[in-house]
């Protein structure tokens, strides 16, 4: 089911697509998607080839897209190349490297900055997709950082935000062990309320009953809100992905073999094998799917391309890999071959440069 709270939650990308890109309308109604892409219906028996040559040399969001046939290709890969607002932590801790002398409150100020542009670049990303999946009637984004079924992940999201409309529930225990802690110390006001003494222990015992109670559940609870944030953090870090798939008709659909943390970056890229693998592995899974072309948002960084795939044009410059993945996969796997279409989304370069 579809939550109506969802469109609070989406409504700035959302409005921001109906706003840049005609195709997009959005209705909010009770346990129905929130919104539609009136899509133009095509044939589903395209083969990889006729969306190649058909697939258009600008879109709107787009500073650039390159296009690398391969023939014989079954199979179309479209890399819409993702900046991540995940990566604010790494950020934190570059500025504060190169400019020793910023305040914590300089360097928060500066994360919150990045958010935010990474936000507004993420419209341009929303923009694309209303394109594509309008043009070619496609239904699912393969996102970053999804490792199970997409319908599970959307509606675990939803059930956080919805739960967490009334407050975070760790926040409201937590506010009531003060308040029976505060009670207990005012022994005075206690005595004045009940004369009988006996009255007076019984009433104690009772608000440090509560209070045990209130702290046996606290670990549970502190574990509870730890993966829901997980989850959020996951859902945010999908920037465009996560939000359009509460859309009508779009779904999600996972190419990562298990949850990837942020904390694991240092580690990719002192090893570009972690890079490739998962790339590796995100072709195995998209040829599994067998549609003929498939939308991968992942970050920019990542590049399932080479010099032998793509040509001597194909540039790797600040991206970590050890290995061309397609012309790998292609030898390995003559009958399922794989072309690449990469998509710049407009914005992305220059929040490279700002940061």
């Amino acid at each position: 089911m579809r939550y109506a709270l969802a469109a609070l939650a989406l409504s700035p990308f959302v409005e921001g697509c109906v706003d840049s890109c005609t195709p997009a309308t959005v209705q909010v109604e009770e346990g129905k998607r929130e919104g539609s892409l009136n899509r133009v219906e095509t044939p589903k028996t395209r083969s990889a080839e006729d969306y190649f040559k058909d697939f258009p040399e600008k879109i709107r969001g787009a500073s650039r897209i390159d296009k690398y046939w391969t023939e014989g290709a079954r199979h179309i890969l479209v890399h819409i190349r993702q900046a991540h607002t995940s990566s604010a932590p790494a950020m934190y801790f570059e500025a504060k490297r190169q400019n020793p002398d910023y305040t914590d409150e300089e360097l928060m100020k500066k994360v919150e900055e990045f958010r935010k542009d990474v936000h507004e670049f993420q419209f341009n990303i929303v923009t694309i997709y209303a394109d594509l999946m309008r043009r070619y009637s496609l239904r699912f984004i393969y996102p970053e950082g999804l490792s199970v079924d997409g319908a599970l992940f959307e509606r675990r999201v939803l059930d956080i935000l919805r739960d967490r409309e009334d407050g975070n529930v760790l926040e409201d225990v937590e506010r009531s062990i003060e308040a029976l802690e505060r009670e207990l110390k005012d022994e005075g006001a206690i005595r004045r309320r009940f004369s009988d003494p006996r009255q007076t222990e019984g009433y104690k015992t009772f608000l440090r009953a509560n209070k045990e109670d209130l702290e046996r559940q606290r670990p549970d609870l502190e574990r509870r809100v730890e993966i829901e944030n997980s989850v959020l953090q996951l859902w945010e870090g999908m920037g465009a992905a996560g939000k359009v798939a509460f859309i009508d008709d779009v779904d999600l659909r996972p190419i990562e073999e298990r949850p990837i943390d942020i904390s694991e970056l240092p580690d990719m890229l002192a090893d570009f094998s972690i890079f490739d693998g998962r790339e590796d592995f995100a072709l195995q899974k998209l040829a599994e799917y067998g549609d003929p072309i498939s939308l991968v948002q992942f970050g920019g960084a990542h590049a399932w391309g080479g010099k032998e795939s793509c040509g001597d044009g194909y540039s790797l410059k600040g991206r970590p890999s050890s290995k061309d993945n397609i012309a790998e996969w292609n030898k390995q796997h003559p009958d399922k071959k794989f072309a690449l279409i990469e998509i710049l989304p407009e914005g992305y370069e220059d929040i490279g440069k700002k940061y």
